[in-house]
């Protein structure tokens, strides 16, 4: 029985390799937009994968998640703005 349990999961394991689920790009390459500031112009917010970000020049000068862990929209608590 474990035997079969031990197959099973490896197998799942190797479809899953397969079909590219572990395969990610680096940490530093997916998160590399949000360091880059705005053109001239352009919007101050956008969505990436399904979530809203905007850009604060508070925090040093990145795009941040539009709302936060706790319910609340970064323009209202941003706590970098109250810092300085």
């Amino acid at each position: 029985m474990k035997a079969q349990l031990l197959l099973a999961i490896k197998q799942q394991t190797i479809r899953m390799q397969k079909k590219g689920f572990f395969r990610q790009q680096p940490r530093d390459k997916r998160f590399e937009w949000r360091n880059k500031h705005p053109q001239q112009g352009a919007a101050h917010s956008k969505t990436v994968q399904g979530k809203e970000y905007i850009y604060c020049p508070h925090h040093r000068n990145c795009w941040v998640p539009k709302i936060n862990n706790e319910g609340q929209i970064h323009a209202d608590s941003c706590e970098a703005r109250s810092r300085s």
